[in-house]
């Protein structure tokens, strides 16, 4: 069934950090249980600095709008050294 969401502003999630919106396709939404979570993927090449996206594939990425209400996107396809893996094999999860 649907349910009640208190009504606030509709905010696009895939942009980079300074605000452009995303230079391709973005898919593959989820959202956490109170919105301030947005995972997507994209094979936008804008959405974080140019040297962290290095392998020109679809991507994982989360916005985060807990600590900062304009949201902080950040790449999450990456291994544990900070390193791009070399494109997304699974969905975004939702949160």
């Amino acid at each position: 069934g649907a349910t009640d969401v208190p009504a606030g502003p509709i905010v696009l999630v895939s942009q980079s950090v300074d605000g452009k919106a995303a230079n391709m396709i973005s898919s593959r939404p989820g959202i956490n249980h109170d919105g301030s979570v947005v995972s997507f993927q994209s094979i936008a090449t804008n959405l974080v600095p140019p040297t962290n996206d290095v392998n020109k594939k679809e991507d994982a990425f989360v916005r985060d709008y807990r600590t900062n209400p304009n949201g902080v996107t950040t790449q999450v396809s990456v291994n544990s050294a900070g390193v791009p893996r070399s494109g997304t094999k699974r969905r975004a999860r939702n949160m």
